[in-house]
């Protein structure tokens, strides 16, 4: 019995030698592709024992002779087509097929091999479950930028990678890098076209040994946590990735001046902490998701030139904090939402060049901190709100081109007006211009060109002292052009094409300075003399008064106008010689003298001026009766003779 006793104790003691320590041990388990591998608890040693694959058959009950020495160095080129949802109740005795529940006592010397499906190695196990996480089923089909983000993750990124000669910690710790935003990342890469970007090297972005955050466009905290995503002009192209969704840090997203296409996606109102969104210059479509409405912290939304669609949602009207809404150069019909008053911190509106239709809401004018409201090129109906007028905080309104009546909507009391900019140009405003554009004492560019306004031009105008454009053209004002008009700060004037009669006033009688540059006065019914008061405009640049009545030579203080390039005079009723003194208009570019009296010799020191454009009465006119040549003006330089021209 003694014997049988010291036998068995020698027995146990021998197997107890044998069987690897990794084995013995209880402490930890990590789960595998194809089964459970019990794992030292040295954190050094967390890939070294683990074989790349399991036996084909069940392994002989005596252990290997050596741990393995070596990591796996290859990699299986495909991923299983699914993920499985039940593990097996035993062993197999044949090649498995599917994950094993029990891990066999000793670790074979030699790796098997496998004919049936690939095996994971912990690594890849832990890419498929946080891609799978995020993304789906999406990571097993080969042609979607989710498997390839995948791949990239799991055989060419080296950061989350231990490899032979740099025993890392980085598995035990994927979760302060963060896998699902690097993941993200790469996804966003695959999914934009990353491949034909500008600047598409891993130098730029997709670096596998950097940490995202030190990527191309990307700014992250001090946590490493992503914060802002930034492109302009690096040739993005594709569809935002829904998994976007995934950066819940993120701040900032801003990818203008690209090809984006499709949709903006519904995951992006998941990114509650975001407070700037920017897609615009893009090949965006779709309607606006209604989403955007959850993101209370924006202030700045600007989503224009796409081809978006659809109509505004009212849940824009959730976002509080937004500053500025720029949706411009879409094709978003419907109408305004009521209650854009609820955007008390709305500063900046612009919805031009879209289908939007209906009347102006009334509650625009009522947004506290409203400053800037564009509407142009819409399809807007009704009259202009006196609301928008009284606006104290309103400087810029743009409602040009659109299908607005009535008469033209001015601030409806006395006190000033702080508008900087107002324009309802191509519209059917009718009615003369009330006294009251007075009020609009800041104003600075007043555009009113092309409806049907009628009357006299107020005198009014002369109390708007820091008015710098003022274009009222294209509208059917008669009566005299009152000398008030005429003020030191306007630089252009535009008033052709009206009904505009009587003579021009001197303003040789006026002890100003002026700034015009550019003077539209053609398409009236002007009579009388050119003043001698027009040499006031030193700055002037175009001298439009073709198409009106006007007699007499053309008066020797033009001299002055030393910076006029363009002065168009035809069909009127100048006479005379073509003055020499023309030759002093060193800056002329264009000149139009033809269809009216004069007679004479074009000066060779005009013709040496090289005027692009040189036009007179030089034509050779044969009468049809008597046969006689006559000819008005002799030029040897003119591109363009007339009549007949």
């Amino acid at each position: 019995k003694m014997k049988m006793v010291y036998v068995v104790t020698f027995v146990l003691c021998v197997v107890i030698i044998a069987v690897p320590p990794a084995i013995m041990s209880t402490d930890s388990v990590m789960s595998g592709a194809t089964g459970q591998v019990p794992v030292t608890n040295e954190p050094s040693s967390v890939l070294s024992d683990i074989p790349s694959s399991f036996p084909s058959m069940e392994p002989s009950t005596s252990g290997p002779t050596s741990k393995p020495s070596f990591y796996p160095t290859t990699f299986p080129s495909q991923f299983p087509s699914n993920k499985p949802t039940l593990k097996p109740t035993q062993t197999p005795s044949v090649k498995p097929t599917s994950k094993p529940t029990t891990v066999p006592t000793p670790l074979p010397t030699m790796k098997p091999t496998i004919t049936a499906k690939p095996s994971e190695t912990p690594l890849e196990k832990i890419m498929e479950d946080v891609a799978f996480d995020v993304s789906g089923e999406e990571i097993f089909f080969p042609d979607t930028p989710q498997y390839q983000a995948l791949e990239w993750m799991t055989y060419t990124n080296q950061l989350t990678k231990e490899t032979k000669t740099s025993r890392t910690r980085s598995l035990q710790k994927y979760h302060w890098l963060n896998l699902k935003q690097r993941y993200v990342m790469a996804l966003f890469y695959y999914s934009l076209g990353g491949p034909d970007w500008f600047n598409s090297t891993t130098d730029y972005f997709l670096h596998p040994q950097k940490h995202e955050c030190e990527w191309m466009g990307i700014v992250c905290n001090l946590r490493g946590n992503i914060t802002a995503i930034s492109f302009d002009a690096n040739n993005l192209k594709g569809h935002i990735p829904n998994e976007i969704r995934e950066i819940q840090e993120m701040r900032s997203l801003i990818i203008k001046n690209n090809l984006l296409d499709g949709t903006i996606p519904d995951a992006i109102g998941e990114l509650l902490k975001l407070q700037q969104l920017g897609l615009y210059n893009n090949d965006m479509f779709g309607d606006l998701p209604s989403s955007l409405g959850n993101l209370t912290q924006l202030t700045f939304l600007a989503l224009y030139n796409n081809y978006l669609t659809g109509f505004i949602p009212d849940e824009i009207t959730k976002l509080t904090n937004l500053q500025q809404l720029q949706l411009q150069g879409n094709e978003i019909g419907g109408s305004i939402p009521r209650d854009m008053d609820l955007m008390e911190s709305l500063e900046y509106l612009d919805l031009q060049d879209n289908n939007i239709t209906e009347r102006v809401p009334r509650r625009l004018g009522r947004i506290p901190n409203l400053e800037r409201l564009y509407l142009s090129g819409n399809f807007l109906r009704g009259t202009i709100p006196d609301e928008l007028l009284d606006s104290p905080s309103l400087k810029s309104l743009d409602l040009t081109d659109n299908d607005l009546d009535g008469e033209i909507a001015l601030p409806s009391g006395d006190e000033e007006s702080n508008l900087v900019y107002y324009s309802v140009t191509f519209n059917e405003l009718e009615g003369s211009v009330p006294t009251t554009i007075g009020n609009l004492k800041n104003i600075q560019y007043l555009f009113m060109a092309d409806n049907l306004l009628t009357g006299d031009i107020p005198t009014e105008f002369g109390l708007l002292h820091k008015l710098k454009d003022l274009r009222i053209g294209l509208n059917e004002f008669n009566g005299p052009l009152p000398i008030q008009i005429f003020l030191p700060t306007l630089e252009n004037m535009f008033l052709s094409s009206n009904l505009i009669n009587g003579p021009l006033p001197d303003l040789s009688i006026v002890n100003k300075t002026f700034s015009l540059r550019r003077l539209y006065l053609n398409d009236n019914e002007i009579t009388g003399k050119l003043p001698q008061g027009i040499s006031k405009f030193r700055n002037l640049e175009m001298l439009y008064l073709n198409n009106n009545f006007l007699t007499g030579p053309i008066p020797s203080h033009v001299a002055h106008l030393t910076n006029l390039k363009r002065f168009h005079l035809f069909d009127n009723q100048f006479s005379g010689d073509i003055p020499t003194f023309l030759n002093e208009l060193v800056s002329l570019e264009e000149l139009g003298l033809d269809y009216n009296n004069f007679t004479g010799k074009v000066d060779d020191s005009i013709c040496d001026l090289g005027i692009e454009s040189l036009w007179t009465d030089c034509a050779v006119v044969v009468d049809p009766i008597t046969g006689q040549e006559t000819q008005e003006v002799q030029c040897e330089c003119c591109d363009v003779c007339c009549p007949g021209c």
